[in-house]
C-alpha cells in the first residue's frame, strides 16, 4: 500500500510494486482486483478499516487462515 503525500499517514493506493510513500503490505487469501496498470486508488475513510492489534508474519497470517483444499487445487 502506498500512503499518502502529506507524510503517508493515510492509505491511498493498493499496487503491485509500491516504491514511494511504503505504507505497508497486505496478506490475502483473496485476489484484489488491480487496474491495467497495476494500481487500485482507495480512499482511507471509506475503504479501509484500521485494526489495531492484528499484526502478523506472513508464517502466521498461513497459520491463522490455512488454504483449504479446495484452494490448493488452482
Amino acid at each position: 500500500m502506498r500512503g499518502d503525500d502529506d507524510g503517508g499517514f493515510d492509505p491511498v493506493q493498493i499496487g503491485e510494486g509500491i516504491l514511494v510513500n511504503h505504507y505497508g503490505s497486505i496478506l490475502t487469501r483473496k485476489p484484489i482486483k488491480l487496474d491495467k496498470d497495476g494500481y487500485l486508488d482507495i480512499d482511507p475513510a471509506k475503504d479501509f478499516a484500521y485494526i489495531c492489534g492484528d499484526h502478523m508474519t506472513a508464517k502466521e497470517f498461513k497459520k491463522k487462515y490455512p488454504l483449504k483444499k479446495r484452494e490448493k487445487e488452482r
